[in-house]
C-alpha cells in the first residue's frame, strides 16, 4: 500500500541571504558546477569548479560571503564536500548553522534541485551552441536574475538589489527622462517666441501696467532677480512690483521714444481695437 506524505515546505525567511540552499551539477560535458540560491529572494550564484573537494567549495563559498555576507543558515545534501571535517569546522567559525537533507532525498533541498533543473536544461542548448561553461553561467545568471520568478512574482534582483537590473529590453521602453526633458526644450522654445531675456539690476526697462485707466507700459528700474524669469521693478510712478521676464521690455531706443513694442510687434501704449460689435452692445 502506497503511504502519501504531506508536503512541508521550508518557511520563508523574513530577510535575503538569510537561509541559502546549495548543490553541485556534473559532471556534465566535463564540468563540475557549485550552485547556491537564497532561500528569499531566488538569487542565484553559479561557479565552474575544477574541484569538488571541501577545499575548493569552502573557496568559492567565502567569494560569496565577501559579497553577500554570512547566512544564518546552509542547507545542503550529503555529499562528501559538505560532509568533511573540514567544512564542518568552517560553517562553525562562521556561526552558520549547516542544515542536510535526508539521503537519497533530494527534494528536502528543492530550492537548490530546482535551481540546478533550471541551469542543466539552459546549459544543454547553450553549450551545443558553442558557449564556453562559463559564457553559459553569465548568460544563465543575467536572465534568471532578471526574470519575474514564479513563487515570488518579483525578479530576483528586485528583491536581492532592491531594484532592476538593467537589460536589453529596457532599449525599447521610452526613456521617460529624456522625453520629458525634450518637452521643456520645446516648451522653452516656443513660449512667447523664445525669448531668453535677463536684466541686470538698475536697468531701465518698461514694465507691464495693470492699472486700469492707464497706458498698458509704464517705464521702471530693476531692481531684484528673484528667480530665472522674474524681477522685482521699481515703477518711476512710485511702487515695487513684480514682473515675468515676458511683462518687461528693455528700455534704450524705445524708452527715447515712448513707445515700447509689444510681442505682436504693434505700439504696446496704444488701446487695443474694440469690435464693432462690442461697441454697439455699449452704446
Amino acid at each position: 500500500m502506497e503511504v502519501i506524505i504531506k508536503l512541508h515546505p521550508w518557511s520563508w525567511p523574513e530577510k535575503p541571504w538569510k537561509r541559502v540552499h546549495t548543490d553541485f551539477l556534473g559532471p556534465y560535458k566535463g564540468h563540475n558546477f557549485l550552485l547556491i540560491v537564497d532561500a528569499r529572494t531566488k538569487w542565484p550564484e553559479i561557479f565552474v569548479m575544477k574541484s569538488t573537494m571541501a577545499q575548493q567549495t569552502i573557496k568559492v563559498f567565502q567569494q560569496t560571503f565577501a559579497r553577500h555576507g554570512l547566512p544564518r543558515q546552509i542547507v545542503s545534501d550529503n555529499g562528501p564536500q559538505f560532509t568533511s571535517d573540514e567544512f564542518t569546522r568552517f560553517v562553525s567559525s562562521a556561526g552558520i548553522k549547516h542544515i542536510r537533507s535526508a539521503v537519497r532525498h533530494p527534494a528536502s533541498n528543492g530550492a537548490a534541485e530546482n535551481l540546478v533543473r533550471s541551469f542543466k536544461r539552459k546549459l544543454k542548448i547553450m553549450l551545443k551552441n558553442g558557449k564556453t561553461a562559463q559564457e553559459a553561467v553569465d548568460a544563465f545568471l543575467f536572465e534568471y536574475r532578471s526574470t519575474q520568478h514564479c513563487t515570488t512574482g518579483e525578479t530576483p534582483a528586485k528583491l536581492m538589489l532592491g531594484r532592476q537590473i538593467r537589460t536589453k529590453f529596457d532599449l525599447m521602453r521610452p526613456d521617460i527622462k529624456k522625453h520629458q526633458e525634450q518637452a521643456v526644450h520645446r516648451q522653452e522654445r516656443n513660449a512667447r517666441g523664445g525669448r531668453t531675456t535677463q536684466f541686470s539690476r538698475g536697468e531701465r526697462v518698461w514694465a507691464k501696467n495693470f492699472s486700469r485707466n492707464e497706458p498698458p507700459w509704464t517705464e521702471a528700474t530693476t531692481e531684484q532677480r528673484l528667480g530665472p524669469v522674474t524681477y522685482t521693478v521699481k515703477l518711476d510712478s512710485g511702487g515695487v512690483v513684480k514682473r515675468h521676464v515676458d511683462q518687461l521690455v528693455r528700455g534704450g531706443a524705445l524708452m527715447t521714444s515712448s513707445k515700447p513694442e509689444a510681442a505682436n510687434g504693434q505700439d504696446a501704449r496704444q488701446p487695443a481695437r474694440r469690435s464693432p460689435r462690442l461697441n454697439r452692445q455699449q452704446a
